[in-house]
């Protein structure tokens, strides 16, 4: 019996085995890779630029870029140095900000530039129309809050999974997969349902990426939003599936290297002393700098990413989460 039919199981046992497997992988997949990488008091992990065709970064030996962020006793030993604070910023969904821009879905714009409702929500009202609490008090033009979030947790994690499945070119048996992975069991009926009620709620978006691929197919390259040409392999036909994502996600790596490079241009420009504590990857760049100078830091991260939106004059504004901290643990606050 494989683990994923011991999870299903209704035993007492089965609890003891889920800690038991989640202490196996951290002791496996990190602790253990991460001691034998340690020299003179700092982590040396591998990266690898040409990793991924986005060119974000890529890492091994150990793979740093996916560590246990919510596992605090093992972030709290990653510390800044000595005399140093960091902070930390998070691009706001910088991808879905780029679909909204050039796809021009109204559904996308109400949420990224009005700031109205949940996309998620949004999506759970065409997926669930027979809920009647979601459909009743679930009010996609106003404000989200918390609590909101929190009464339609499930239905909202729910529709995540199926928009990132079918945002990055997945299909009814990739949808059925990965629901049923996270714990609800779905059909590869139910999953087609999801999939065709989600390309009715964003089809601007399926336009989009139609005309992206007739505009790839007439140039012979395309570039993203930085003006990059993104690589595309010759033995790809015009309309493949997966060049939009490519287009995409190459851009808001873009953005976070534009990000990236103007907070080092400003903080050299005000005499800040800045040194990173990780490599910027994925959405967020972390860096450290004198206690003394945290908070000028903080004001060079929101003036750096004003000055990329105002140079890249998306109709979408890119928006992050900046805080600071101790510790890697700090990341999810739970230095504490």
């Amino acid at each position: 019996m494989d683990g994923d039919s011991i999870k299903r199981l209704s035993l007492p046992f089965v609890g003891t085995y889920l800690k038991y497997e989640k202490a196996n992988t951290l002791s496996s997949n990190f602790t253990g890779p991460y001691l034998s990488s340690v020299r003179n008091g700092r982590l040396h992990p591998g990266f690898n630029i040409c990793g991924t065709v986005s060119y974000r970064l890529s890492g091994f030996k150990p793979y740093l870029l996916n560590a246990p962020f919510d596992e605090k006793m093992i972030l709290k030993n990653f510390k800044c140095d000595e005399g140093f604070g960091g902070v930390h910023a998070d691009l706001s969904a910088v991808e879905p900000c780029l679909t909204a821009h050039y796809s021009e879905d109204p559904s996308l714009l109400k949420v990224f530039q009005k700031g109205l409702g949940d996309i998620y929500l949004d999506l759970a009202l065409s997926l669930f129309p027979e809920d009647q609490a979601l459909q009743s008090e679930y009010m996609p033009n106003v404000q989200i809050t918390q609590a909101v979030k929190v009464r339609f947790e499930k239905q909202r994690k729910v529709a995540k999974i199926v928009q990132l499945a079918v945002q990055y070119t997945g299909t009814e048996h990739t949808v059925a997969a990965s629901l049923t992975s996270a714990g609800f069991p779905t059909t590869k009926e139910q999953a087609r349902a999801y999939v065709l009620a989600y390309w009715r709620k964003f089809h601007a978006i399926k336009v989009f990426n139609y005309r992206l691929k007739v505009l790839y197919k007439n140039q012979g390259l395309l570039r993203n939003v930085a003006g990059r040409i993104i690589r595309i392999p010759e033995t790809w036909p015009w309309d493949h599936k997966d060049l939009p994502n490519r287009f995409i996600q190459s851009g808001g790596h873009d953005i976070l290297v534009l990000w990236a490079t103007e907070i080092y241009r400003l903080c050299q420009e005000r005499g800040i002393t800045i040194k990173p504590i990780l490599l910027d990857c994925h959405d967020s760049t972390s860096n450290q700098a004198p206690i003394s100078q945290i908070d000028s830091l903080k004001e060079v991260y929101q003036k750096a990413l004003d000055n990329v939106n105002e140079q890249l004059g998306l109709c979408v504004k890119i928006k992050a989460e900046i805080k600071s901290f101790k510790t890697l643990a700090g990341l999810k606050g739970e230095e504490k």
